[in-house]
């Protein structure tokens, strides 16, 4: 089977990893039945170029790799230019499709954000299916502009399978778009890199970390002062915060005002790699998200054998298992530390082989190839 998987980005330091999961699910999908398989990605942007500005690919992992890099100076001004992105898009793709041929497949991630639906759902006539999963956190909030409201709802009601991430976003997309159609949840993989390590030779100190992009919803400074709480009690605990993002220094400046600097580490944006080997070495994840619309280091600390403690925004399974961890209604610091500390004093309680079977068994690779396949080759 050919598939084009169509992400936001390919994943890099200046983009804080954009396109991470999406590449990932593209080399998964390389991995099985000798599926042939290309990940595109065209990015419009005043800076972030994939390599060079204009086409640029190669092949890695066993899979294709198209990119296309435009300078887009509107984009700061959240300017659609449809016509001028169009244009772009039509040439891009009919460059690849005279390199690899015709796909089998098209499945867009982010639909409603970085495509143009018009154009894509063109393919159809070609006798090529069209399949969406929607990650995109402003269709949850439903806060999309008129073009974004009708490329979503072009997509939903005109695309072979239109999924979605989690149930939340599942009930957003019904509400925005009041579809009659099938929304099936299908959630993310959790990578091959996590996986558990023995932390027996490092347990002086009790290790939480937290992973994700540092912007306001995922409430980093919440996470710090609830950490700063338990810190009076339990004295032998650190904090590992991975990623970086525009609120990176203010959470460096806070970290310095509470005079933590000693207990709490700042990685940068890291690798798939070495993200799980410091998942892996960590005790605890925490997650302290306003939002999200699935939770993606959820399910990689599972991944690792690690219990969490999380705010109820996540989307990653219908019943809440509470073997898995902590999830905690509308959270607040001093609830969210209550559970930190309770994780710390019952954490022998907590079967990392039963947290590992839960996340191999719901998103492991081979999991989530056999859900992607039944809509591929279903209508």
């Amino acid at each position: 089977m050919k598939i084009w998987v169509i992400g936001r980005s390919y994943p890099m330091s200046i983009n804080n990893m954009q396109g991470s999961f999406e590449l990932e699910q593209a080399k998964m999908l390389a991995k099985y039945n000798n599926n042939d398989v290309s990940y595109i990605t065209c990015v419009f942007h005043p800076y972030k170029k994939i390599g060079k500005w204009g086409y640029n690919s190669w092949e890695a992992d066993n899979i294709n790799i198209y990119t296309n890099s435009t300078f887009f100076a509107p984009e700061r001004f959240k300017m659609h230019a449809e016509k001028y992105k169009t244009f772009i898009w039509k040439k891009f793709l009919k460059k690849v499709e005279e390199i690899s041929g015709l796909p089998d497949i098209i499945h867009i991630h982010y639909p409603t954000n970085i495509t143009i639906a018009n154009h894509i759902l063109t393919y159809k006539n070609k006798r090529i299916k069209i399949i969406c999963t929607e990650h995109w956190s402003q269709v949850l909030n439903k806060t999309l502009d008129r073009f974004e409201l009708n490329q979503l709802k072009n997509y939903v009601e005109n695309s072979d399978h239109f999924l979605s991430v989690g149930s939340a976003l599942q009930k957003s997309i019904y509400d925005i778009t009041q579809t009659e159609k099938e929304i099936p949840i299908v959630g993310n993989v959790v990578n091959n890199y996590f996986i558990p390590i023995d932390r027996k030779k490092d347990c002086k100190i009790f290790k939480y970390i937290a992973v994700g992009n540092q912007v306001k919803l995922k409430r980093y400074d919440k996470i710090i002062l609830s950490f700063y709480n338990l810190l009076k009690v339990i004295p032998n605990i650190s904090l590992t915060l991975v990623g970086s993002g525009p609120e990176h220094n203010e959470l460096i400046k806070l970290v310095k005002k509470l005079n933590i600097e000693d207990k709490v580490i700042f990685t940068g944006s890291l690798s798939r790699a070495e993200t799980a080997r410091y998942v892996g070495l960590s005790n605890v994840l925490l997650c302290f998200s306003e939002y999200e619309t699935f939770g993606v280091p959820i399910i990689e600390a599972w991944a690792c054998g690690l219990p969490v403690v999380t705010s109820d925004s996540i989307s990653v399974n219908e019943v809440w298992d509470d073997r898995l961890g902590y999830k905690i209604r509308n959270a607040n610091i001093s609830d969210f530390s209550k559970k930190m500390k309770c994780i710390y004093e019952n954490y022998e309680k907590f079967d990392k082989d039963y947290i590992r079977d839960y996340a191999i068994l719901n998103y492991s690779e081979e999991s989530m190839y056999n859900r992607l396949m039944y809509y591929y080759k279903n209508d």
